[in-house]
């Protein structure tokens, strides 16, 4: 049988863990497999399709391979997985698609990834389990592995020939096995990035300790929610306890449920504790549009933060570094201070024009916002 393994041409920093396994899956059994990024015509006749999905705002990536190839092939029965394929399977269903496969496929879950389909990777991808205790309303994890499962024999999962593993557990510190999670890193040796986050609200003395023992790089943690504050700076305090001094770097989910207050604040608990924040703004996951107002802030709100990543990050979507100083107005501040005068502290650009217009005499639309 023909396999053609098709990944739509949307950007993503990762290859598809999914169309690894489905490769191996079909060479056991003797099967040709074809693997294409994006739409390509100069292949073989399939017997069989696999388009992979991920996130639902690249909807028209998949849209579009899966009617490129339902056009070239119109024989050959095309499967439709993931992410996107699992939260919005209904805009899928009119383009050609003979089958959509929701949540992971237990058939090849623990099949090994087929790293010949990308040669120039050198690191390791992994799951040490798959799931979530959580269920939090930002996240798709309990809806697309709504069970928490533990993998047994990780360490066939490590290719020996890579210097660095990515794991993508979604709360490694939950797994009931931690320990020897931990101890199969340790035995291997290898550089180890918890690629999607620790849960710091399960985070012990214990499990620091355990963490320190292995080649972490970076340390990864999440902090989406002002509600476990609490939680948070305990974790940052068991890290100093232990002496866990790599470099941190934290998740900060924002335009949700948050305000542009407790937004900052959070940012600021992160900068204090001398760790990198990655400020996450939030996407619908129930819908195509990416575009998404948060119920407690405004596009204006949006407007000065996007504005301030683009003039002193470079871009919108990058790490804050808790020892950057930068120049603001002839003043030399810690770049956390910008954030707060950039966002916070300015007036809204409705209150500017009534400003210019009321007190300087200058007609609105010539005032250049901030």
């Amino acid at each position: 049988m023909k396999i053609l393994l098709v990944e739509p041409n949307y950007k993503t920093k990762f290859p598809s863990m999914g169309l690894m396994k489905i490769s191996t899956y079909h060479k056991k059994m003797g099967d040709q497999v074809t693997y294409v990024k994006g739409e390509n015509m100069y292949v073989d006749i399939p017997d069989k399709i696999y388009v992979t999905s991920i996130f639902t705002y690249d909807y028209h990536h998949v849209a579009k391979s899966i009617q490129f190839y339902r056009q070239q092939f119109p024989k050959a029965k095309i499967w439709l997985g993931g992410l996107a394929a699992t939260l919005i399977p209904k805009h899928f269903e009119n383009l050609g698609v003979d089958y959509i496969h929701k949540g992971t496929w237990d058939e090849v879950e623990d099949e090994e990834l087929d790293y010949s389909l990308h040669p120039s990777i050198d690191t390791t991808i992994m799951f040490t389990h798959r799931g979530c205790i959580r269920k939090c309303p930002w996240c798709c994890v309990h809806i697309h592995e709504p069970r928490y499962i533990f993998k047994e024999n990780i360490g066939k999962y490590i290719k020996m020939e890579f210097d660095k593993i990515s794991c993508w557990d979604n709360n490694t510190l939950a797994n009931p096995q931690f320990e020897e999670v931990i101890n199969v890193f340790k035995s291997v040796q290898k550089e180890v990035d918890f690629n999607q986050s620790l849960d710091i609200r399960l985070l012990t003395i214990k499990k620091a300790k355990l963490l320190k023992s292995i080649k972490i790089f970076p340390l990864r943690f999440a902090f989406d929610d002002i509600k476990y504050k609490e939680s948070f700076l305990k974790g940052v305090e068991i890290c100093k306890k232990v002496g866990l001094k790599q470099e941190c770097r934290v998740d900060v989910l924002y335009n949700f449920e948050d305000t542009p207050e407790d937004f900052y604040e959070r940012l600021s608990y992160v900068l204090d504790a001398g760790w990198m924040a990655y400020p996450m703004r939030y996407k619908p996951i129930f819908t195509p549009d990416k575009a998404f107002l948060g119920k407690n802030w405004t596009k204006e709100d949006l407007a000065r933060y996007d504005k301030f990543c683009k003039s002193m990050l470079g871009r919108v979507g990058d790490f804050i570094n808790p020892r950057s100083y930068v120049y603001y107005k002839g003043e030399r501040i810690k770049l956390k201070e910008v954030i707060k005068k950039r966002m916070l502290d300015i007036p809204s650009p409705a209150e500017q024009r009534k400003y210019m217009k009321e007190i300087k005499g200058i007609k609105s639309e010539q005032m250049e916002l901030f």
